[in-house]
């Protein structure tokens, strides 16, 4: 099972420097500057470094989506992981919980026979005398009680080693729980930067195109 995860961040580079007297630095160029003289030589070449930044950029931003991607699928692996882990428990937890109900219900049928072979054995002693008969019983009585004591100490040995595996199961439940929270939260935090990310290429990629079309006029 996966036990960690690398996280990756990449920055972005600055946007270069719109050339100055050409386009504003917060919008692609409007319909009328569109229309404008073809730039001259230098402000051409500040235009395709400008645009070769753009690129860089866009590539850059590209990287950051894809290594977001990567991140989204590594915590969501995890998390089934987690799922999966939580669903095993719960089950054995499930079956621990029959097995202990029903030892509880046979352990107090073998209680009560118990006590009913010792009132029988009590009310055979004040007996005037004791047959051939009544001793077989007596003795038959006596076996019976050994072997559900015996059966008893059995039985309740392995409740009690149930028991503790049930501990340990709910021990592990909140292990699997409490690593589980961190890895929602980081989820919805990639989740909300890859969104960013989308927009902010979007915005450079209408930029770009829109610088394009002034350099081949």
């Amino acid at each position: 099972m996966r036990t960690s995860f690398l996280i990756l961040l990449l920055t972005l580079p600055a946007f270069g420097e719109i050339p100055t007297g050409q386009l504003p630095a917060d919008k692609p160029p409007t319909e009328e500057e569109l229309k404008k003289p073809v730039l001259s030589g230098t402000g051409k070449k500040r235009l395709e470094d400008n645009i070769r930044t753009l690129e860089n950029n866009i590539r850059d931003l590209k990287t950051n989506i894809e290594s977001t991607d990567k991140n989204l699928e590594t915590i969501l692996a995890e998390l089934k992981d987690l799922e999966g882990l939580e669903k095993e428990h719960l089950e054995l937890r499930k079956k621990y919980e029959g097995y202990l109900g029903n030892a509880h219900g046979e352990i107090a049928k073998n209680n009560k026979a118990q006590r009913d072979l010792a009132k029988w054995e009590e009310s055979q002693k004040k007996a005037p005398s004791v047959s051939e008969a009544l001793k077989d019983k007596l003795e038959a009585a006596r076996l019976e009680q050994a072997d559900r004591e015996r059966w008893k100490f059995d039985a309740e040995s392995k409740t009690a080693r149930v028991k503790e595996l049930m501990a340990g199961i709910d021990r592990n439940l909140r292990d699997i729980r409490s690593r589980r929270k961190p890895l929602e939260s980081q989820m919805a935090s990639w989740k909300a930067r890859r969104v960013g990310y989308e927009k902010l290429l979007a915005e450079t990629e209408t930029k770009k195109a829109a610088w394009e079309k002034v350099l081949v006029r």
